[in-house]
């Protein structure tokens, strides 16, 4: 360890915070998936999913066979090579196939909320083979209507599939409802629906699946004021719930529910808000309490934050579609944040990214491995959208004073010479975002301490 004497002159020479303190994890950037047929307008990444080694991406407004029928397309999360591209064995004009996906083992799951089959737009749900990118069932409800809109939302998890239907008919007005199917028979397990439901709740806009546990988004109840949003977990093997999940202090207009994911222990919510910048909530699964609140770090203004999110381990994921990029550009950004401690670790950013890109309007995380969604970015074509992969075991430096870092912290020292505890020698760093860790190097002027 180098000890400095107070006789030497010494010079500060650096400050740098850990990689996701003040700056993104462009650097982390492993891949930028477009897709080999894309064209304009497709909107290829409004939804993503990975698990292990495989991505999907979908492209609900892509003209792979019709109008807007829609595609879902398979990527090695490694290499960013496009593996398969997925189509309905009946697709038809406005299908909109590709606007969620979910993925387990070697199970994909593809809503359609534009199919036909029990009405104008009662939607429908596909399951594929990824190994194979064959078509395994598709999935309809046994109460389908017109204008349900099933399929607004998927989840898998081992063998059991969960599809959301936003505007699905409970009590005969439009509550939402979700329902449980066996990924090996495609047979209807269960039909979920709040307890509490009331008209254009939104219920089903948003599902997660993890193990016997599911969760359910209703970004527009009133729980806690108008659109204040909720989110209701349910017990898979009975169908019966189990909670209703609200935030301690509820904000009309918060869309809670907008988003949601699950780990084994903590259930992740979003509500992006109609006029603020947007949060997360983190819920214990055990005791069914809040934890913690998750914001980003600087001013987001109206950015959607939690528009998008996901969860691994201990490790969130955060899209914000309207977020900034360093230089404050619209570009979308998305956010790491660890789920015990609720600290930010990490803001992502594309490479190449423009104003309104939209990216983080989809977002998915599987061990070190992130993809995110940029569905108006002009990646192919004009819109034709992109996602992009990231390697969050890749870490980016923010040192002090390097202005193409983008980072703005900056370094003063006072007192003496000396960095004994007796000397009065002070070191400060100024605009570090709240919360970040970092690292003082003290050294002799003109050489790297050891």
């Amino acid at each position: 360890m180098f000890h400095p004497q107070s006789s030497t002159r010494f010079a500060l020479f650096a400050l740098t915070l850990l990689a996701a303190s003040a700056t993104s994890l462009a650097e982390g950037e492993t891949a930028k998936l477009l897709a080999s047929d894309g064209t304009a307008l497709d909107k290829f990444g409004s939804a993503v999913a990975i698990s292990g080694g495989t991505a999907i991406v979908g492209a609900p407004s892509h003209d792979a066979v019709a109008l807007n029928s829609g595609a879902a397309y398979l990527y090695d999360a490694t290499s960013g090579v496009e593996l398969a591209e997925l189509l309905p064995l009946d697709p038809a004009v406005s299908l909109a196939f590709g606007g969620a996906v979910a993925i387990s083992g070697t199970t994909a799951v593809v809503g359609a909320v534009g199919d036909d089959d029990n009405g104008l737009l009662a939607g429908a749900a596909y399951l594929f083979d990824t190994a194979t990118g064959t078509q395994l069932a598709k999935l309809l409800p046994t109460d389908g209507r017109a204008h349900a809109h099933f399929g607004s939302s998927v989840s898998i998890s081992g063998s059991t599939v969960l599809v959301g239907a936003i505007s699905g008919n409970v009590g005969g007005v439009d509550t939402g409802s979700a329902y449980l199917f066996d990924a090996l028979t495609g047979m209807q397990l269960a039909k979920l629906v709040a307890s509490d439901g009331a008209a254009d709740d939104g219920f089903g806009g948003a599902v997660a699946l993890r193990g016997s546990i599911a969760l359910v988004g209703a970004r527009r109840n009133d729980a806690g004021g108008s659109e204040s949003g909720a989110a209701y977990l349910f017990d898979t093997s009975t169908g019966a719930q189990l909670a209703k999940l609200v935030a301690t202090s509820p904000v009309p207009g918060d869309a809670l529910g907008a988003a949601v994911a699950l780990s084994d222990t903590t259930a992740v919510v979003g509500a992006p808000s109609g006029s603020g910048p947007g949060r997360v909530l983190l819920f214990d699964l055990a005791t069914l309490s809040q934890t913690a609140i998750l914001l980003a770090s600087g001013p987001l203004a109206v950015a959607k934050f939690g528009r998008a999110v996901g969860i691994d381990g201990t490790a969130v994921i955060v899209g914000t579609p309207s977020g900034p990029n360093q230089a404050g550009v619209p570009t979308g950004a998305a956010y790491l944040f660890d789920a015990v401690t609720g600290a930010e670790t990490a803001k992502l950013l594309a490479s190449d990214g423009m104003g309104s890109d939209a990216f983080g309007a989809a977002v998915a995380i599987s061990g070190a491995t992130v993809v995110v969604g940029a569905n108006f970015d002009h990646g192919s074509a004009f819109l034709s959208g992109s996602a992009y992969l990231f390697n969050t075991g890749t870490q980016s430096y923010c040192t002090a004073g390097t202005s193409a870092s983008g980072c703005q912290a900056a370094l003063s020292a006072t007192g003496t010479s000396s960095a004994s505890a007796a000397s009065g020698f002070v070191l400060t760093a100024t605009s570090v975002e709240g919360g970040k860790d970092g690292l003082f190097f003290f050294g002799t002027a003109g050489r790297q301490a050891n």
